[in-house]
């Protein structure tokens, strides 16, 4: 963290709805990764500003669009796509798509996406991370503590930019990042977000009211507590009754008790593996599996369409 070392500001694998890509290697003017495309997704139509990309197929079928023409790549064949030009790289076959990805340029920035057409809701005009940035700062209901490490962040660019620079997605069931403030960390606004699109899916089956119920879990990390009671009272505003474990529990029991309990979802606030700087969020299953498609398709659809500020419904643990 003292050093600003990448692995620090960035993880190396970072999730998306349509699969993660993993950073190989980076230097100043390009970098190195490896995509990895779930069976029948694709990244967003969009272009770059400031890089050109090389893409060199090494595991199953590519589907990949430059401007107007589109070109099925196999294993060992390669494209280039020029600065500024729109594409999009596609996944139709059955199993997993792996392309490795050379970025060359003056700017190399997560932030530097112009997306035309997306499926997952993320074609809005996008703003920069000073901009976000900014927009936070103006948030009447931002808590004191995240105003204060806001306002240390002010005359430092590059960390504004790795905060605010991308943001944390979903992946396979659940999402996982840094602790802090900022789309591109995991907060109290991320979690509130999160359980909102969670609602919002749940209040679009047709469940009874009985059956409107989410258990949540929680391990010991750094505001593992504060993270399930934000998602606690999320869901209680939207009108779905929550259970939430009145100490840390292994994942485990969570899926027990989502079938016991006869859940329509669970929630576990944990980052397994990953360093004591990390937290996260998985979602579970009705059958207490981790979220897998098409529940976690769905979910990321939902996810998508809530602006973390506007659209998320809060109550208060009395009125909970």
């Amino acid at each position: 963290e003292k050093e600003r070392a990448p692995e620090y500001i960035h993880h190396r694998t970072v999730y998306r709805p349509w699969g993660s890509f993993t950073t190989l290697e980076m230097g100043d003017t390009y970098q190195v990764k490896r995509i990895s495309v779930q069976p029948g997704k694709r990244l967003s139509l969009q272009s770059h500003r400031f890089r050109s990309e090389h893409w060199v197929v090494v595991r199953g079928e590519a589907l990949v669009t430059i401007g107007k023409e589109k070109l099925r790549l196999q294993k060992g064949e390669t494209s280039f796509i020029p600065s500024g030009v729109k594409h999009r790289l596609e996944n139709m076959g059955e199993d997993l798509l792996e392309v490795i990805e050379v970025q060359n340029g003056s700017y190399l920035g997560e932030d530097d996406i112009i997306r035309y057409q997306d499926d997952f809701g993320r074609t809005a005009e996008e703003l920069t991370p000073e901009q976000h940035y900014q927009r936070w700062l103006a948030f009447p209901g931002l808590d004191p503590a995240t105003r204060e490490q806001l306002e240390e962040m002010a005359d430092d660019p590059v960390r504004i930019c790795s905060c605010f620079g991308g943001e944390l997605v979903f992946g396979t069931g659940g999402m996982r990042g840094v602790i802090g403030p900022g789309l591109n960390r995991m907060n109290r606004y991320i979690v509130r977000r999160a359980t909102q699109g969670l609602a919002d899916y749940l209040q679009g089956l047709s469940l009874s009211e009985q059956d409107k119920k989410v258990v949540i879990a929680y391990d010991t990390r750094k505001f593992s507590y504060e993270f399930s009671v934000e998602a606690s009272l999320v869901l209680a505003a939207n009108g779905i009754r929550t259970l939430l474990f009145d100490g840390p529990r292994p994942t485990p029991e969570l899926s027990f008790a989502i079938r016991k309990l006869g859940c329509a979802a669970g929630i576990v606030i944990t980052a397994s593996h990953n360093p004591p700087a990390y937290n996260g969020y998985k979602v579970y299953g009705p059958d207490g599996g981790q979220a897998v498609s098409p529940l976690i398709d769905r979910l990321v659809e939902k996810i998508a369409q809530v602006d973390l500020f506007e659209d998320v419904r809060l109550t208060t643990w009395e009125e909970a």
